[in-house]
């Protein structure tokens, strides 16, 4: 299990940011295309995230609130183009699905 923290905010200067994660030591992974596939689970989150650089198939609990949010939560590294998306739409329905691009960066605290 891992301990996530989250916070999203509006960013009006992206380029500082990237600035000062470049400065501060953080590793850039690259832009990815994200497609995440929300589950009906009876408790908690399940999502599929299928992109170029993460595939996930992903279990956390999460509060529904504004601000810093901790979750708790559990990974499984998949490999694209496998059955595992059609399984889980037939035996559990899809809630609903992002498409989004994401830059990811890991820093050297982690």
């Amino acid at each position: 299990m891992h301990l996530n923290i989250e916070f999203k905010a509006q960013c009006k200067e992206p380029d500082k940011v990237r600035e000062i994660l470049k400065r501060e030591g953080a590793d850039y992974k690259g832009r990815d295309h994200q497609v995440d596939i929300y589950f009906n689970v009876p408790k908690g989150r399940l999502k599929l995230r299928k992109g170029n650089i993460e595939n996930n198939l992903i279990g956390y609990e999460r509060e529904d609130y504004a601000g810093a949010k901790q979750s708790n939560v559990h990974l499984f590294k998949t490999e694209p183009n496998t059955s595992l998306e059609e399984i889980l739409t037939t035996t559990l329905g899809v809630k609903v699905i992002i498409d989004k691009q994401r830059d990811i960066y890991c820093s050297k605290w982690v």
